[in-house]
């Protein structure tokens, strides 16, 4: 069985997780806290200028994007989310999270055996 850890996004444990040497963390799945990465990506769009309203309306839609349940679900909140964003956050959308998604949104983290655990 493939042990997950839910974590924040600590380097060390990312490094750990991703190192080549299976004997440092043998069968272990690194899977990202949802809120956590929500609260990241909150922080982006505040250093970024988004106004405090902006940030509450864009967050809604970052928690849609993580909790996505299917693909389809996936691709039209990421749209949505990206869509609503000035170029540079819709770049770290895109650079940063979609290839994070197989560690934090709820479509692919359902299929590890996290007991159903999202959030540290």
């Amino acid at each position: 069985m493939i042990k997950v850890v839910v974590a924040d996004q600590a380097a060390g444990l990312i490094a750990a997780c991703d190192c080549p040497n299976p004997r440092l963390l043998p069968g272990v799945q690194l899977q990202h806290c949802n809120w956590h990465a929500v609260e990241a990506i909150k922080a982006k769009y505040r250093k970024s200028g988004y106004s405090s309203d902006e940030v509450e309306e864009l967050a809604h839609l970052s928690w849609a994007y993580v909790d996505s349940e299917t693909e389809e679900q996936l691709t039209a909140n990421r749209t949505a989310l990206v869509s609503a964003l000035r170029a540079p956050e819709r770049a770290y959308i895109v650079e940063t999270w979609q290839p994070k998604e197989k560690r934090v949104v709820y479509y692919y983290t359902k299929l590890y055996s996290n007991l159903g655990v999202n959030s540290n």
